[in-house]
């Protein structure tokens, strides 16, 4: 069975077993074995097994890998600012993908329509 803390809002999702959710999660499927975090918000997203959403991270139209961590605070499938105009879109639409394994440093801000592997200090590889 999952675990759905006090502070935990589910609705029409698909959560599996071993799953722990403190924050809100939103049409949304997780594997078996996620946690997200007091204050994290899930949307539309795909969470695969053993992933950790943070504290606080916003996570929208994601399809996050394996093993991977969302960062405190972190933004994944956020809009598109005018601060974040290095970033190309690397897949056709808005949905963002984030590698198996890979941690996604707190506070840091993934536009959608990317696709995140991270490398040595969070640099976005292409």
């Amino acid at each position: 069975p999952h675990y759905a803390g006090a502070d935990a809002v589910i609705s029409n999702s698909l959560v599996t077993e071993g799953c722990v959710v403190h924050g809100l999660v939103r049409h949304s499927v997780l594997y078996a074995g996620v946690r997200i975090e007091p204050g994290a918000v899930v949307e539309d997203s795909i969470i695969m097994p053993n992933s950790v959403i943070e504290r606080g991270a916003v996570v929208q139209k994601t399809i996050v890998g394996e093993n991977a961590i969302v960062g405190a605070n972190a933004q994944v499938g956020c809009e598109k600012l005018d601060t974040d105009a290095d970033y190309d879109t690397k897949l056709t639409g808005d949905i963002t993908l984030v590698a198996s394994a890979v941690r996604v440093a707190d506070g840091l801000r993934i536009p959608k329509g990317m696709v995140y592997n991270c490398g040595k200090g969070g640099e976005i590889n292409e």
